[in-house]
């Protein structure tokens, strides 16, 4: 994996417990990010929109990389959870990387 050039913590929005979905935008320095989280089949499952309009899906799992094969960003969600569960993500640090 290449070294990033950027990183940002992006921050999730005030979540009641139970939650199964939410939706927010979060503008970083290289424009807008839209993000989607549904917690369904026993995990969140995220989908990104990129500034450019892409959409592109990511797993919701401790400390694993999404988007390994992209030239233009990465993503990770951080924490010392052996698992992210429904009302766990105020525990996890969501980071996008820009390479």
């Amino acid at each position: 994996m290449r070294t990033p050039s950027a990183a940002w913590v992006v921050a999730f929005p005030q979540l009641q417990q139970g939650a199964f979905n939410f939706v927010f935008t979060s503008t970083l320095p290289v424009g807008e990010f839209g993000f989607e989280f549904k917690f369904f089949a026993g995990h969140w499952n995220c989908w990104v929109t990129l500034p450019s309009g892409e959409i592109r899906p990511a797993g919701v799992y401790p400390n694993d990389v999404s988007w390994t094969g992209f030239a233009d960003y990465y993503i990770q969600f951080q924490t010392t959870l052996a698992a992210i569960g429904q009302n766990d993500l105020g525990s996890v640090s969501m980071v996008v990387f820009q390479l």
